[in-house]
C-alpha cells in the first residue's frame, strides 16, 4: 500500500517539470472539463441562464466574497439536487488544484449529469481575471491544508511550492521539488521572489497564447490571460507567509496561496531531504 509520505514525495518530484511544459493537456475530471473564468463569462451571457455557475463552497466564503450571479449549494448538497438536462453547470471553489470541484463533479457525473465543468483557476482565477464579484476578498484568509497539497500535486495540478524559511532550516529539511527565497524582512516580498513570479506568469502567458491562437476574431476580443499556475508559500511556526500571502494578493497575484501549518504541517508526511530545490535558491 503507498502511503501518504511516499506520494508526497513521488509527486512533488514531478511537480517542477509538469508545471514547466507550456502544453495544452486537458485534463478531464471524471466527464467535467476545464473551463477558463472568460469562457465561463462569454457562455453566461450567450446561453440566457442556461450556464449556471454554481459556488460548491461553504455558505460563510459564499457571503464573504462570490461570483455575480452564482449560486450557492455546497458540495456535499449538490448530489441531492436535480438540475434541466440543457444546464450547462460550472463548478467553482476555492481549493488548491480545483479539488473541491473536481470530486463534486465526479460524483455527479456518476449520476448522469451532463454538461459539466470546472471552473479553471476558481474564483481567484475568475476576479484575477477582472471578472465581476460581490463581496471585498481583503479579510479572505487564503491558507492551504497539507491535505489540499497532496492532492493537488498528486493529481497533476500546475502547482509550484515556495519555501520563505532561512536557509538553514530550508537544507536541513524541505519539501521536495520546492524553491527557496529567503524571507529576510518582515512586510517586505524578496525580489528573487518577484522574479520567479513574473517568470510564472510569463509561462501562463505562453500556454494561453497557443490554447487561443485558433480562436475566431470574436471569441479572441473575449478571451483574457489568467493564472493557472498556483504558488504555495511554505513558511515556519511564525506568520511570515500568510503575512507575505497578503502583501502578493494585495498587489495582484491572486495565485499565491500559503500552506497552513507551515513546513511543519508537512513534516510527519515526507523524509528529511537536503537535495538541491527544483529551481533557484536565493
Amino acid at each position: 500500500m503507498i502511503s501518504i509520505r511516499n506520494l508526497l514525495i513521488a509527486a512533488s518530484v514531478l511537480v517542477f517539470v509538469h508545471a514547466s511544459l507550456a502544453g495544452t493537456e486537458d485534463r478531464k475530471p471524471g466527464r467535467a472539463g476545464l473551463m477558463p473564468p472568460w469562457k465561463a463569462y462569454a457562455l453566461m451571457k450567450q446561453t440566457q441562464g442556461r450556464a449556471v455557475l454554481i459556488d460548491i463552497r461553504g455558505a460563510e466564503a459564499y457571503a464573504k466574497r462570490h461570483i455575480e450571479g452564482s449560486l450557492n449549494i455546497q458540495g456535499f448538497i449538490l448530489p441531492t439536487r436535480k438540475f434541466p438536462d440543457d444546464w450547462n453547470l460550472v463548478l467553482v471553489c476555492a481549493s488548491l488544484g480545483m479539488r473541491d470541484s473536481i470530486q463534486a463533479a465526479e460524483k455527479l457525473a456518476k449520476k448522469g449529469v451532463k454538461n459539466l465543468f470546472v471552473l479553471d483557476g476558481g474564483i481567484d482565477a475568475w476576479e484575477g481575471s477582472g471578472f465581476p464579484v460581490v463581496g471585498d476578498r481583503k479579510d479572505q484568509v487564503h491558507a492551504i491544508m497539507p491535505e489540499n497539497l497532496v492532492w493537488a500535486l498528486s493529481h497533476g495540478a500546475r502547482v509550484r511550492m515556495v519555501d520563505i524559511r532561512s536557509t538553514a532550516e530550508f537544507n536541513r529539511a524541505h519539501v521536495p521539488a520546492s524553491n527557496h527565497f529567503q524571507m529576510a524582512k518582515a512586510n517586505e516580498v524578496p525580489a528573487a521572489l518577484r522574479t520567479f513570479l513574473s517568470q510564472i506568469k510569463a509561462e501562463d502567458g505562453v500556454l494561453f497564447e497557443k490554447e487561443t491562437g485558433t480562436l475566431s476574431p470574436k471569441e479572441r476580443d473575449m478571451a483574457r490571460v489568467y493564472a493557472r499556475t498556483e504558488v504555495v508559500l511554505i513558511g515556519g511556526p511564525d506568520p511570515k507567509a500568510e503575512t507575505l500571502t497578503r502583501l502578493l494578493r494585495s498587489e495582484g497575484y491572486s495565485n499565491v496561496r500559503f500552506l497552513y501549518g507551515g513546513f511543519d504541517g508537512v513534516r510527519g508526511l515526507i523524509k528529511n531531504n537536503n537535495s538541491k530545490p527544483a529551481a533557484n535558491q536565493a
